[in-house]
Protein backbone atom coordinates (compact mmCIF):
# COMPACT_ATOMS: atom_id res chain seq x y z
CA UNK A 1 0.00 0.00 0.00
CA UNK A 2 1.05 3.52 -0.47
CA UNK A 3 0.38 6.51 1.88
CA UNK A 4 0.83 9.92 -0.07
CA UNK A 5 2.90 12.21 0.82
CA UNK A 6 1.26 14.66 3.04
CA UNK A 7 2.21 18.50 1.87
CA UNK A 8 -0.70 20.01 3.81
CA UNK A 9 -2.88 19.06 6.89
CA UNK A 10 -5.70 17.14 6.31
CA UNK A 11 -7.31 14.06 5.16
CA UNK A 12 -4.81 11.03 4.79
CA UNK A 13 -5.93 8.10 1.99
CA UNK A 14 -4.56 4.31 1.81
CA UNK A 15 -4.18 3.38 -1.68
CA UNK A 16 -4.03 -0.01 -3.04
CA UNK A 17 -2.72 -0.47 -7.03
CA UNK A 18 -2.53 -3.55 -9.07
CA UNK A 19 0.96 -3.66 -11.09
CA UNK A 20 -0.80 -5.54 -14.42
CA UNK A 21 1.55 -7.88 -16.76
CA UNK A 22 5.25 -7.60 -15.04
CA UNK A 23 7.62 -8.12 -18.00
CA UNK A 24 10.78 -7.01 -15.49
CA UNK A 25 11.64 -6.64 -12.38
CA UNK A 26 14.86 -5.18 -9.93
CA UNK A 27 14.03 -6.14 -6.06
CA UNK A 28 15.87 -6.94 -3.30
CA UNK A 29 13.66 -9.63 -1.78
CA UNK A 30 16.08 -10.30 1.63
CA UNK A 31 15.91 -6.50 1.74
CA UNK A 32 12.41 -6.10 1.77
CA UNK A 33 11.69 -8.06 4.69
CA UNK A 34 12.64 -5.05 6.71
CA UNK A 35 9.96 -2.95 8.03
CA UNK A 36 9.88 0.14 5.79
CA UNK A 37 7.80 3.31 4.77
CA UNK A 38 7.77 4.42 1.19
CA UNK A 39 9.52 7.74 -0.02
CA UNK A 40 8.81 8.19 -3.30
CA UNK A 41 7.00 6.39 -6.37
CA UNK A 42 7.60 7.46 -10.04
CA UNK A 43 6.07 6.14 -12.87
CA UNK A 44 8.35 6.31 -15.72
CA UNK A 45 6.81 5.66 -19.56
CA UNK A 46 8.67 3.15 -21.56
CA UNK A 47 7.79 2.33 -24.57
CA UNK A 48 4.24 0.55 -24.49
CA UNK A 49 5.47 -0.45 -20.85
CA UNK A 50 5.35 1.60 -17.87
CA UNK A 51 8.46 1.51 -15.11
CA UNK A 52 7.44 0.88 -11.21
CA UNK A 53 10.10 2.68 -9.54
CA UNK A 54 9.89 2.28 -5.78
CA UNK A 55 11.44 4.19 -3.24
CA UNK A 56 11.48 2.98 0.16
CA UNK A 57 13.41 4.68 3.24
CA UNK A 58 15.33 1.90 4.27
CA UNK A 59 17.88 2.86 0.85
CA UNK A 60 17.01 -0.33 -1.57
CA UNK A 61 15.41 0.52 -4.63
CA UNK A 62 12.56 -1.45 -6.53
CA UNK A 63 11.98 -1.46 -10.34
CA UNK A 64 9.26 -3.16 -12.29
CA UNK A 65 8.13 -2.87 -15.40
CA UNK A 66 4.83 -3.57 -16.43
CA UNK A 67 2.00 -2.94 -18.86
CA UNK A 68 -0.73 -1.55 -17.04
CA UNK A 69 -1.08 0.23 -12.94
CA UNK A 70 -4.50 0.17 -11.97
CA UNK A 71 -5.67 2.15 -8.30
CA UNK A 72 -7.71 -1.18 -6.96
CA UNK A 73 -9.30 1.19 -4.00
CA UNK A 74 -8.60 4.38 -2.33
CA UNK A 75 -9.78 4.26 1.53
CA UNK A 76 -9.84 7.40 4.32
CA UNK A 77 -6.61 6.56 6.60
CA UNK A 78 -7.45 6.89 10.26
CA UNK A 79 -4.82 7.13 13.26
Amino acid sequence: MFQPRILFRGDEFLITIKLLYIKARNIDINAMLQKAWIRDITLIPEPGLIAFDLDPDIGLDAVLICKAIIADSIRPRYR
